[in-house]
């Protein structure tokens, strides 16, 4: 469903969360930097004890996007290019797709937590007035979601609920 709301108004304000490796072509002079830097830095955290991190370079995609639009004094905007074609692979079986599913939702969980803990990266990225300005309703947008996404229901006092 995300990718049917979320993703076209995501591309408009051209702050993507996320653009599949597999799916995705960057201008070379955009990742130069720390964009790149910041991609590989998953690459050496394996045995550094650092759940966060960990976690977070699950989705080392996501971490890219946002070093992408927030790299300083750049003005770099993502978008997605609807006549464009791809092929992937997919989980073969059931445990293999569960075991993506849920490396993609850890890791989308602190890959979010990271760009809306850095989020004022992007009042120093050269982006225009109006698009700092739809990035930061953007950016309240992600956080209202990801709080209604784990505010669980039984905190949430309803109508008609048997402690009543």
């Amino acid at each position: 469903m995300s990718n049917i709301l979320d993703k076209p108004l995501e591309s408009w304000a051209g702050y993507i969360s996320v653009l599949p490796g597999a799916f995705s072509a960057y201008r070379y002079r955009a990742l130069q930097g720390r964009p790149l830097e910041q991609y590989f830095k998953g690459e050496k955290l394996h045995d550094s004890g650092d759940v966060f991190a960990a976690n977070m370079y699950l989705a080392e995609d996501r971490i890219l996007c946002f070093e992408l639009v927030a790299k300083k004094n750049e003005g770099w905007v993502l978008y997605y290019e609807k006549d464009s074609q791809a092929i992937t692979d997919v989980p073969d079986n059931f445990p293999e797709f569960i075991s993506q599913r849920r490396r993609w939702l850890n890791g989308s969980t602190f890959a979010l937590l990271y760009a809306l803990g850095n989020v004022l990266q992007i009042y120093t990225s050269g982006q225009s007035f109006l698009r700092m300005l739809v990035f930061t309703i953007e950016y309240l947008y992600m956080f209202l979601n990801f709080g209604e996404f784990w505010i669980p229901d039984a905190l949430v006092d309803r109508p008609g609920d048997p402690s009543d």
